[in-house]
């Protein structure tokens, strides 16, 4: 969470695209000149701003443009215009446009973390398997050595996971909280967002009821039910070969007895 003085630093640039210098950033804040100094290089060390040409400017947080892919090259531009998007509502005359303009934002980005978080795990968990050389269908190993590939996936996996949330998550919830505090003077509350919602839908979706009504335990109940009947078929065939032994060897008792007589 950011300090007081560093949340004013970052609104003051979220309204200068241009960035601003130390002198101005002094004026802007009202900080001191060692408090200024000491929250610009916490800010800058964090990446959470840089500073180029003798000014500080909101954020270049990420790699070069050209190093990154067409989508991630879109969010990167989306993100750093946040600040901005923010600062544009504040300028909605009419109260009530303006909350429900900043919901339906929140709202759409909250549906961009949801994406965000789903793409972050498969990618980490592909690029893991990917990178550690899975065995391909059929090979047959030892419970040792699975095990230890399976170490060596999740550390992959987890680095890789790391690297989505520094990278790109914890800048977007950054920006995010940016704009929600030039906005928080708006009169809505937490349930005006899809925050409540998406709470409810959370533990819902963990309940034992909504459990039981997934494909995927659906099929497990089947396949455990079908486990059992076969081993009560197995159970049953045991016992009848069992009888039928038992009858063999009492008629075989039977004839022995009447040879003898």
């Amino acid at each position: 969470m950011f300090k007081p003085g560093e949340m004013k630093i970052l609104l003051a640039l979220a309204g200068a695209k241009d960035g601003l210098t130390f002198t101005e950033l002094k004026k802007a804040t009202g900080l001191s000149s060692p408090s200024l100094s000491e929250y610009l290089y916490n800010l800058e060390k964090e990446g959470v701003l840089f500073r180029e040409e003798g000014k500080y400017r909101l954020p270049q947080v990420f790699r070069p443009l050209e190093k990154l892919d067409n989508g991630k090259r879109m969010f990167k531009r989306f993100l750093v215009r946040i600040p901005f998007f923010g600062l544009e509502i504040t300028a909605i005359d009419n109260t009530e446009k303006r909350t429900a303009a900043f919901i339906n934002f929140i709202d759409f980005n909250m549906a961009g973390i949801k994406q965000m978080l789903l793409y972050f795990f498969w990618d980490s968990v592909f690029s893991a398997f990917k990178e550690a050389g899975v065995v391909e269908e059929g090979d047959k190993k030892s419970a040792e050595e699975m095990l230890r590939e399976a170490i060596k996936i999740g550390e992959i996996a987890n680095e890789k996971l790391y690297g989505h949330i520094r990278d790109w998550l914890i800048p977007y919830l950054q920006q995010l909280l940016i704009a929600f505090l030039m906005n928080a003077d708006l009169p809505f509350k937490r349930e005006s967002l899809d925050i409540k919602e998406t709470e409810k839908q959370l533990f819902e979706l963990f309940s034992f009821e909504s459990i039981k009504k997934q494909a995927w335990y659906i099929a497990l109940e089947e396949n455990i039910k079908a486990v059992r009947e076969k081993a009560k078929q197995e159970t049953k065939k045991r016992q009848i070969a069992e009888r039928l032994e038992k009858t063999r060897e009492k008629l075989k008792q039977l004839e022995e007895k009447s040879e003898k007589a």
